[in-house]
């Protein structure tokens, strides 16, 4: 809990940061593509520790200035298990600035299950469209106790279309 805390308050001080960061227009949409790894101890696996990859493809809708509704999907492959993952997320960001997510996330495979996701991340602009994006996640198991939280380091591109 102590972690979680102090990730929020971290997140709460980046995004002070954003005053002088630009303004994501409603009406705008992005694709993204992200990638993440994370390693954590399997308490049922003989196996020990487990390596996780996920990558996955997202789009988004701007409702609001800086206020995104968005769809992600992708694979995640853990030691030998591989689970396609999709759901819905909410997402205040800012151009050349930071991020901040919440994503609902539902895994299908050898080992189903539901996780709520918190994201934190940085859009370092390129030009006009696109930008790199440094990413941290929490991920919390919703249903299975079993499966460890974990948190995940990763790194994202992504496309904006602007409307004029």
């Amino acid at each position: 809990m102590k972690l979680t805390t102090y990730t929020i308050i971290s997140m709460l001080l980046l995004c002070g940061h954003s005053l002088s960061a630009q303004f994501i227009p409603a009406g705008t949409t992005s694709l993204g593509l992200n990638a993440d790894m994370s390693g954590q101890h399997e308490k049922f696996s003989t196996e020990g520790l487990a390596y996780i990859l996920q990558v996955g493809l997202n789009g988004d809708y701007y409702l609001l200035h800086n206020f995104a509704l968005g769809v992600n999907a992708g694979i995640a492959k853990s030691n030998s298990i591989v689970s396609i993952y999709y759901g819905p997320y909410l997402k205040w960001a800012f151009l050349r600035g930071p991020f901040f997510q919440f994503e609902y996330r539902l895994y299908s495979g050898d080992t189903p299950h539901h996780q709520g996701v918190i994201s934190l991340g940085y859009a370092a602009l390129f030009n006009s469209n696109f930008s790199i994006e440094p990413i941290v996640s929490y991920y919390r198991e919703m249903k299975d106790r079993t499966i460890a939280d974990k948190i995940t380091f990763g790194i994202g591109a992504r496309y904006y279309f602007k409307q004029k």
